[in-house]
């Protein structure tokens, strides 16, 4: 296994969690004010 290879595919794997994850968090906090 390649180590700069392997990091090629986990940054933007991270990346792209922490993304949903913010969105995520946003949409369940509009979701809660609107109740």
């Amino acid at each position: 296994m390649n180590a700069p290879r392997l990091l090629g595919l986990l940054l933007p794997a991270l990346y792209l969690a922490a993304a949903l994850a913010l969105t995520a968090h946003h949409l369940l906090h509009r979701i809660r004010n609107r109740r």
